[in-house]
């Protein structure tokens, strides 16, 4: 449960948080990339390091909120594939 002040919700904050919060996923995913594949390789192989990486961080990190929070395998398994979107 999460408890918040009553009255109307300020929604800036919450989205800068989430901004920079893509942002450095997005950096760390091309990090990666940029250490693990040759300059010139194909956009399949690109796709699937950046891809893999960007999963593990937006779809994967849920689970530990998860067992944190004590939600259902069946909840946390729609948190994890809402990754891959």
């Amino acid at each position: 449960m999460i408890i918040r002040q009553s009255g109307a919700i300020n929604l800036a904050p919450f989205l800068v948080k989430r901004f920079v919060f893509s942002l450095v996923g997005g950096f760390f995913a091309a990090y990666v990339a940029a250490h693990t594949l040759a300059l010139g390789r194909d956009y399949l192989q690109v796709f699937r390091v950046v891809g893999s990486v960007a999963f593990m961080a937006y779809g994967l990190g849920n689970l530990a909120n998860g067992i944190w929070n004590g939600e259902t395998w069946a909840w946390l398994s729609r948190k994890v594939s809402m990754g891959l979107m």
